[in-house]
């Protein structure tokens, strides 16, 4: 049996239990900032390693980021949630990230189409976060500032100090989903907002982005991106009650999934407009909230 590979600061790691949560959702910028903020950011570029800091000079005059001109750009906003009762220091995390070939692709109306192509290059992004509170989070952003289309794969878990004395600790990461690994998808900085990369490995190839050249084809492309608009306003409308509320009383999400006695989740996925509420379990997660259950939107 062949021996697994692992990351060089990852070999004297020892395996720990220690809740932590890394969850990734595609948000729709610009967003609004405080003056004079400093947010990280990880720009996925060929020749970047490690984060990237917007400080205040990337927040415009009107407090937001990015410039308004990038509405429609995909950005992901990541939380890496410590609920343990310490804190944890010097946390090191990986994502891959695969960079694929950006073609153009024309419909009989002359709107341009971008696909995914072959893969050029594919590698894992080292990032390190100094500290994460107990109960804390530390809270990034992704997005591409390359030409081609990228997928970026979340890690499964991540090495730390401050679980046990003088020792580095493996996490494996609870995640929003059962379903496992996160894939996020970016389109090159060139696309109009209805283009579609394709999301996850080997999900396109040069032969299959020409077949999109068809009108049949781009029909039925732009009919499913209509789907994921509607998703989009779903999640937006959901977090407009939800998360200022959040914020205001210090909960993470499994917080409010606690609170309310509904699954681990049931939260993340009603946020992430995966999943509309039962009855019952709107009931309990809109009075933990202080609303009534029709002012928990379910749309």
């Amino acid at each position: 049996m062949a021996r697994q590979k692992t990351n060089p600061s990852d070999r004297r790691a020892v395996r720990s239990m220690h809740p932590v949560f890394l969850n990734c959702e595609l948000i729709s910028p610009p967003i609004s900032f405080p003056r004079n903020s400093t947010i990280t950011v990880l720009e996925l570029s060929e020749n970047l390693h490690g984060f990237s800091d917007a400080i205040s000079s990337a927040v415009d005059p009107d407090g937001v980021w990015p410039a308004k001109e990038s509405a429609g750009e995909r950005i992901y906003r990541c939380r890496l949630e410590n609920d343990g009762d310490s804190p944890i220091y010097a946390i090191e995390a990986a994502f891959n990230v695969i960079y694929k070939r950006a073609l153009k692709v024309y419909t009989s109306t002359g709107r341009m189409m971008v696909q995914s192509g072959e893969t050029t290059l594919s590698h894992d992004r080292k990032v390190t976060i100094p500290k994460v509170g107990a109960h804390g989070a530390f809270t990034f952003y992704i997005r591409n500032r390359s030409m081609q289309c990228v997928d970026v794969q979340a890690p499964e878990s991540i090495t730390c100090e401050g679980i046990k004395d003088n020792e580095r600790s493996l996490v494996r990461l609870k995640r929003s989903s059962p379903e496992g690994t996160t894939w996020m998808g970016f389109l090159p900085v060139f696309a109009p907002a209805e283009a579609a990369c394709g999301i996850g490995p080997g999900n396109a190839s040069a032969d299959s982005s020409k077949a999109l050249q068809s009108e049949g084809n781009t029909l039925k492309a732009l009919t499913n991106l209509g789907s994921i608009d509607r998703i989009d306003k779903r999640v937006a409308a959901r977090r407009a009650v939800v998360e200022p509320i959040l914020k205001k009383r210090g909960w993470a999400r499994n917080k409010w999934g606690s609170k309310a006695g509904v699954g681990k989740n049931c939260p993340y996925e009603y946020l992430d407009g995966k999943r509309c509420l039962s009855h019952e379990n709107r009931k309990a997660m809109a009075e933990v909230l202080g609303l009534t259950e029709d002012q928990l939107p379910n749309d």
